[in-house]
């Protein structure tokens, strides 16, 4: 993961690029699932796909929340205008 995301020069991701969330922490003991869970903390993940199989270049950050303040922000950072994004539907894409 960590030789995908540091490049030379850091250029925008392009071409057909996935994006998504995820959750990075543990459940405590007894605890909710999910993102309602305790000590968990929200990861954005970009990544390049590139076709038939396969990824390139890779682009995470940690963020407060997964509302659309955080994400466009990311995608618009990360990844270079004209470019396919590939999501998951979740609302805070819209």
């Amino acid at each position: 993961m960590r030789y995908a995301m540091v490049r030379d020069g850091r250029s925008s991701l392009s071409g057909n690029v996935e994006v998504d969330e995820t959750l990075v922490g543990g459940k405590e003991k007894g605890g909710k699932r999910g993102r309602g869970a305790g000590k968990k903390f929200i990861v954005l993940i970009a990544v390049e796909v590139h076709e038939p199989m396969g990824f390139g270049r890779v682009r995470m950050q940690r963020v407060s929340d997964a509302g659309g303040d955080s994400l466009i922000p990311f995608v618009c950072k990360n990844v270079k205008p004209g470019s396919v994004i590939v999501t998951d539907c979740w609302r805070g894409y819209r």
